[in-house]
């Protein structure tokens, strides 16, 4: 799917989601492990889950990467990955800009030795094919149980070396799935007693320098389109309405509205007591019904 997006006064950038094949090698997801670190770090949930001593954490991007590095490799079957890369970007002026923050991120706009830089790394294709965006939907209607194997193979008994004995714990001891088996789960959950597929947003990251330009909202609104057009080839088949719900958990305000400004709908909220740390976060769950019916 490629799309572009047009303001008054130029294009800012074409996007093309490049769709990760089942088969991607675990290697291959490390730098969008990455992304999601340093989108993350900041995370309220994430912060407690690191450390109990929350900021004083110095490397939280790392374990976040590293935790869900080994979680996408699991679920990769189970759903549809998209990522945007520094070459998607058309617009010179932001391509230098996210070039520049991606190699020197500490560095202010006007520093002279990273804009002397640009010219030079702007053609390199590490940098081209960092990730800037990624998402990621799984079907949690249709998805196979994890086994201990799967599980301990991914790295379980390596979490506590490379994140923290306390990160271990409370990331097991999060029950995660219980919640959206309570609120989804088809034919019993609260919010869909009519037994509706559903789709979980596991990740929706935008690198911070390409946050604002319009890039996350056009991902979502583009793989909502795909969900629907996938309804309508099934209600063809069917001669009947088809719909399906997309759901996501986030514990950032912001991502409320966010979220809310694409047509999702706060269904439940809940405070989330992470182990071994005193004060709860609050979760907030959406979800957004789709139909073959829609425009």
């Amino acid at each position: 799917i490629s799309t572009t997006r047009n303001t008054p006064s130029r294009c800012l950038f074409t996007m093309d989601l490049h769709a990760l094949p089942v088969e991607v090698h675990f290697d291959d997801l490390a730098p969008i492990a990455q992304l999601i670190g340093v989108a993350f770090q900041d995370d309220p949930l994430f912060v407690k889950l690191c450390s109990r001593e929350g900021a004083q954490c110095s490397n939280r991007a790392d374990r976040i990467g590293w935790v869900l590095h080994r979680n996408m490799w699991l679920h990769r079957a189970e759903g549809s990955s998209y990522v945007v890369r520094v070459k998607d970007l058309v617009d010179t002026e932001l391509r230098a800009k996210v070039i520049q923050r991606l190699l020197a991120p500490n560095a202010s706009e006007q520093d002279d030795s990273a804009s002397k830089s640009e010219g030079l790394q702007c053609s390199d294709e590490d940098v081209l094919s960092t990730p800037i965006a990624f998402h990621m939907w799984v079907s949690r209607t249709n998805r196979p149980a994890l086994t201990l194997w799967e599980k301990v193979s991914a790295g379980l008994l390596l979490m506590p070396y490379y994140t923290s004995f306390h990160m271990t714990i409370a990331i097991l001891a999060l029950d995660r799935d219980g919640v959206y088996d309570e609120l989804w789960a088809p034919g019993t959950g609260t919010q869909n007693k009519e037994g509706l597929e559903v789709f979980l947003l596991s990740h929706m990251v935008v690198h911070p320098a390409v946050q604002g330009t319009g890039l996350g909202s056009m991902m979502m609104r583009l793989s909502l389109d795909r969900t629907r057009q996938a309804l309508k080839v099934k209600a063809d088949r069917t001669s009947k309405e088809e719909r399906a719900l997309v759901v996501l958990g986030t514990e950032l305000p912001q991502n409320v509205r966010f979220y809310g400004k694409l047509g999702f709908e706060v269904v439940h909220t809940k405070d989330e007591f992470v182990y071994n740390t005193p004060k709860p976060v609050l979760s907030t769950f959406m979800q957004i019904i789709v139909s073959s019916s829609d425009p």
